[in-house]
């Protein structure tokens, strides 16, 4: 009797680990099912984020009267950055597109100068340039010693990228960027 009363322990134990087990792969899939629809509410919302219709300046601002202005500051300071950021940007939004991406081509941040003209061309609804822009520009995974100014401007060439393809009618391409995107923000984390 008592070898019956500990064969029936141990189905007893071994019920309660199965029972114990399925609870924990049970949290485990659900945290993992909320971390994927997070996710995916993350990246449609980032992809409405970039349209041109978002891509706006100050109405009130003269961009035009503030590009000799831009200029003179980077002649007194040449290493400042911002400032060919400001003087492409003022060349956007005064409507010379021209000028404003060959100023992108003296930015020290290459990465940077890429994606501000991959966002020029897209405003300009130039979908294949934007792309070949980004694919020309931006490796395939985001760098490991990436900080979060990259990993963010690697996030929105990727939106950019995608939302050319969807307007290009290049579906496959855009469900390959979409899973892609989607991808970078479930290793990544948000934008």
């Amino acid at each position: 009797m008592s070898m019956h009363f500990f064969n029936l322990k141990g189905i007893y134990e071994q019920q309660t680990s199965k029972k114990s087990l399925i609870a924990i792969i049970s949290i485990i899939l659900a945290i993992l099912f909320l971390k994927i629809a997070f996710t995916l509410f993350v990246t449609i919302e980032a992809n409405k984020t970039i349209i041109p219709e978002n891509i706006n300046f100050k109405s009130e601002k003269n961009y035009k009267a503030e590009i000799p202005k831009i200029k003179s500051k980077i002649k007194k300071y040449p290493e400042d950055n911002t400032l060919q950021v400001e003087l492409a940007n003022a060349y956007w939004a005064s409507g010379d597109i021209k000028n404003a991406i060959k100023t992108t081509d003296n930015f020290n941040n290459k990465q940077l100068a890429a994606y501000n003209k991959a966002l020029i061309y897209y405003s300009q609804k130039d979908y294949i340039n934007t792309i070949n822009t980004i694919d020309k520009n931006f490796i395939e995974d985001i760098p490991k010693n990436c900080d979060k100014k990259c990993q963010y401007g690697y996030k929105m060439a990727q939106v950019i990228k995608t939302n050319s393809n969807w307007e290009l009618n290049n579906y496959k391409e855009w469900l390959k960027n979409e899973l892609k995107f989607f991808w970078i923000i479930l290793i990544y984390g948000k934008i």
